[in-house]
């Protein structure tokens, strides 16, 4: 069997003259002079053994077999460009495969926004993204499973710390919200106490002062017993806040689009000194070289962060 190989730059004529209706403009367009695109487009007519084009006085008009070669060879030129994209980012950015990870409690509005920006601007075959406690990113990380995460710089023990490569990423705001209609919203400097009329939602895997229930019970509010839900999932459990007059316990960013669409308010009660600010940071091993994938990734983790994430203006839930 006979393989016809294609000149793809006299396609591409043969689809500017078709758009473009006139030698004239189509040479203006590709940058050739008018006989050179003529005999560009003779040329192929012969390789083909069609006749592309009736050359009239208003200019040209594709025959029937034209208007195919035509359409065929646009659909031909489209992935041809997007095949030489896919090859570029391989070569320059080593796509394929990246694995990162998330801490938990921390993932729902970073991810949201990361993925977007992936997925828009991005080719990577295979993304596998941890969303763990603090202690198991290590872990992952040690152990090659990963190749960095994003993790809060708090809960990371001084021990460790000597071990990894860190990052200061941004500074966001951990506290209390609710619904806009919530009994206590809009209420300002109200006693701690209040919250112990209503369930309070938090994940997990957050050991700050300001997000222990049970530290929050028996310290703060001097209750006998506290109604709280802890779950892994935060979108759930924005879910439960909005539908409901319970307390979610979160960082700013959980909620930053329902704070924005004034669905959810903060809850300005009077702090008794805990501090609720959280330092964002990237983790990678000291040393390690990073492949193209995470490096792009890590560019856009950072550019989600100074976006979305903005440095904490003071230490209490009203700062």
């Amino acid at each position: 069997m006979t393989v016809r190989t294609l000149d793809l730059r006299k396609l591409y004529h043969a689809v500017v003259l078709a758009d473009e209706t006139t030698f004239v403009r189509a040479s203006k367009r590709l940058n050739l002079s008018q006989p050179a695109l003529t005999r560009s487009i003779q040329s192929l007519e012969k390789e083909l053994d069609l006749k592309l084009f009736d050359r009239q006085l208003s200019g040209v008009v594709p025959t029937t077999q034209g208007r195919a070669v035509v359409e065929k060879a646009r659909q031909l030129l489209e992935h041809n460009a997007l095949l030489n994209k896919e090859i570029r980012l391989l070569k320059d950015q080593d796509l394929g495969q990246l694995s990162f990870g998330v801490i938990d409690g921390l993932h729902n509005p970073l991810l949201n926004y990361l993925l977007e920006d992936i997925l828009g601007k991005h080719s990577l075959v295979n993304v596998a993204i941890e969303v763990e406690t603090m202690e198991r990113l290590v872990d992952l990380l040690h152990r090659g499973l990963i190749e960095f995460f994003v993790g809060d710089l708090g809960q990371i023990k001084p021990a460790e710390r000597r071990r990894l490569a860190i990052e200061p990423l941004a500074k966001t705001n951990g506290g209390y919200f609710a619904r806009s209609g919530h009994p206590l919203a809009g209420l300002v400097d109200f006693p701690l106490e209040r919250f112990a009329e209503f369930p309070l939602l938090c994940t997990p895997t957050d050991d700050n002062e300001w997000h222990q229930p049970g530290k929050f019970e028996r310290e703060y509010l001097k209750a006998e017993q506290l109604r709280v839900v802890i779950c892994n999932d935060v979108s759930t459990l924005k879910s439960l806040a909005l539908q409901s007059d319970a307390v979610l316990i979160t960082v700013e960013g959980t909620v930053a689009r329902e704070l924005a669409d004034g669905t959810m308010t903060r809850l300005h009660f009077k702090n008794p000194g805990f501090n609720t600010e959280r330092e964002l940071c990237l983790v990678t091993l000291p040393g390690k070289a990073q492949s193209g994938s995470a490096k792009w990734v890590l560019e856009q983790v950072k550019a989600v962060a100074a976006r979305h994430y903005v440095a904490a203006r003071g230490n209490g839930p009203d700062g």
